[in-house]
């Protein structure tokens, strides 16, 4: 899947060459205010970008699937001269993942409707989980025109802050119980707890990360469309820095007793102690075209 979306970035790298071509001879002639030796400072810019945006982490025996996914933004401008400037803005981002696992086994201590403590162990195959994230980035920007040959440079930081998630789960589940004190393992009866479950679901929107820190590097062409207008196509890559997975150490399924018998409560493995590390990435095309330009 990597090899199809670095393809499908090449072809669409060959179009913003074209795209940035045609663009510098236009871009020489207004880069400056006419009838002036002056130009805008002041620039606010609607930012759309898409292609890659994916969460990153590592579950044992479990394939991760790569996600897409769109951001939508707004970015201000300020130029120190004609070259140089900083960037502020803000923009929403989403993030996604699928996970697939044949097998994910685990057990922990818990009591039963007696309230008599035993070992809960228990297997989920053929697990499928999806994830969606989405974060409110906050970036910051240093920027680099070059108005000769028509190219821009954008290099800095972003502060994400989760605002969305959730996720649903479908699995098969079989489960037992230890009890130690009688060095006996029960494997029914089902009002239990124990025996075997199929098609099993789940969903959530309690996915909890930190503060996301992302490292950001953009470079494309700017086509001038008036003296208070411009249009700018490129290529981005966004880095998450740190890991973002809150510290928690929940079970991916949770034996609850209920009057009428035992129920079990999906967890999202994001959540859960299988994994240790979560992180961001994020590349592909960023649109922006500018509506206040002064």
């Amino acid at each position: 899947m990597k090899l199809n979306i670095i393809a499908n970035l090449s072809r669409k790298t060959f179009i913003l060459f074209c795209f940035w071509n045609i663009g510098i001879s236009t871009l020489q002639s207004q880069s400056l205010i006419p009838g002036t030796n002056t130009y805008n400072k002041h620039e606010v810019t609607l930012v759309a970008s898409g292609l890659y945006a994916s969460l990153a982490y590592e579950l044992p025996e479990t394939h991760i699937r790569t996600g897409m996914d769109v951001s939508l933004g707004v970015e201000y401008k300020f130029l120190f001269n004609k070259n140089f400037g900083i960037g502020l803005g803000a923009e929403y981002q989403g993030y996604n993942a699928m996970a697939s696992s044949d097998s994910i086994s685990s057990a922990y201590t818990t009591t039963d409707y007696e309230m008599e403590s035993f070992e809960f162990r228990y297997t989920a195959e053929n697990l499928v989980e999806e994830q969606q994230v989405g974060f409110l980035n906050i970036p910051v920007l240093l920027h680099y025109e070059n108005k000769r040959y028509g190219f821009y440079i954008k290099a800095g930081a972003k502060i994400g802050i989760p605002v969305t998630s959730k996720y649903s789960t479908r699995y098969n589940l079989h489960t037992s119980g230890f009890y130690s004190q009688y060095n006996v393992e029960l494997f029914d009866p089902e009002f239990m707890g124990f025996g075997s479950y199929r098609s099993l679901k789940g969903v959530g929107n309690n996915l909890n990360f930190n503060t996301n820190i992302i490292g950001t590097f953009e470079f494309g062409a700017k086509l001038p469309l008036s003296n208070k207008h411009n249009l700018y196509g490129g290529l981005f890559i966004d880095y998450g820095i740190n890991n973002i997975k809150a510290n928690q150490t929940k079970n991916t399924v949770n034996y609850v007793v209920y009057n009428n018998g035992v129920h079990f409560q999906n967890e999202s493995v994001l959540n859960s102690s299988l994994v240790e590390e979560v992180k961001t990435m994020a590349f592909g095309i960023k649109l922006r075209y500018s509506i206040f330009n002064f």
